[in-house]
């Protein structure tokens, strides 16, 4: 197989910004995908504040320890809301007739549908029926 020159160019390009990432960190036990998106999301962050704002290494460290307390402050916040999203959800739909609760299934399932349609079929961390 001949490589261009272009193609030559694109390898190197390409190669030397993988090469300069550095190695993902072990981790002690595996973390949870909600968790994992939320750490890919600030790295990018931080990565264009870092390169915006020339950020040292010690400035990046801090900004990690705030994003951790924050987010500690901020999932018991989470899952209250969740908590009482569902029991308004019930409560909603005690005071529905049977035919009312059976429309309202449906409409459920095709705002579900809906959304995975969008979102894409198939992809791993996308499970129809959670």
């Amino acid at each position: 197989m001949k490589i261009t020159p272009l193609a030559l160019a694109f390898l190197m390009a390409f190669g030397s910004s993988v090469y300069a990432q550095e190695p993902p960190k072990p981790l002690d036990k595996p973390m949870p995908r909600k968790e994992m998106r939320q750490e890919r999301r600030g790295g990018k962050a931080l990565e264009n504040l870092a390169r915006e704002l020339s950020l040292t290494e010690e400035q990046k460290e801090e900004y990690r320890k705030i994003n951790q307390e924050s987010r500690e402050k901020i999932k018991p916040l989470m899952d209250q809301i969740q908590k009482i999203r569902k029991e308004n959800m019930e409560a909603f739909e005690k005071i529905l007739t049977p035919e009312q609760k059976e429309q309202f299934a449906k409409m459920k399932a095709e705002k579900k549908a809906k959304f995975f349609a969008k979102r894409g079929k198939g992809k791993k961390h996308h499970k129809q029926g959670e």
